[in-house]
């Protein structure tokens, strides 16, 4: 899932070590959240996050099965297209709870967020903009403004250059 709610990739598979799972990471891009449907979360899990100095989110306790078949079915008629479902094995529906509870944790840091960078949807590097914002204020917890103040500073910077 990205910074802006939208699924992007459901995909399980056996066997996967750290590096194989990291190399797949990547591949989709950047992560900023890394996320279990477990309390506490597996070490494995712990160590793929540190890795990517991403923040873990977890639930406070494990979410009952009939939890994450609600949760799952919920955003399932919200988002599916077609008649298939998004998800084809239980590790990938808990793989989705996973990131719909990270989401739930964030959703209204990111809707402010998306309210003070509404003035600057015109700007070219947006989605730039859009990224180092939220991923700032999720991993370093500081306010929404000196993230917005340090990319423009930035952004000065290199346009002098």
């Amino acid at each position: 899932m990205n910074l802006d709610g939208e699924l992007i990739l459901l995909k399980s598979g056996k066997g996967f070590s750290r590096a194989r799972i990291s190399k797949f990471i990547m591949e989709q891009g950047d992560p900023v959240i890394i996320a279990s449907d477990k309390h506490p979360a597996p070490r494995f899990i712990e160590k793929v996050a540190s890795s990517f100095s991403a923040k873990l989110i977890y639930p406070e306790e494990n979410v009952s099965r009939l939890e994450k078949a609600k949760m799952a079915k919920g955003f399932e008629e919200k988002n599916s297209t077609d008649d298939s479902r998004l998800w084809s094995n239980q590790h990938e529906k808990d793989a989705l709870v996973a990131v719909l509870f990270a989401w739930k944790r964030i959703s209204r840091l990111m809707d402010r967020v998306d309210a003070k960078l509404r003035k600057f949807r015109r700007r070219k590097d947006f989605e730039q903009m859009n990224y180092f914002v939220k991923s700032g204020v999720i991993l370093h917890k500081r306010n929404i403004d000196s993230f917005l103040k340090r990319f423009i500073k930035v952004n000065k910077q290199q346009d002098q250059l």
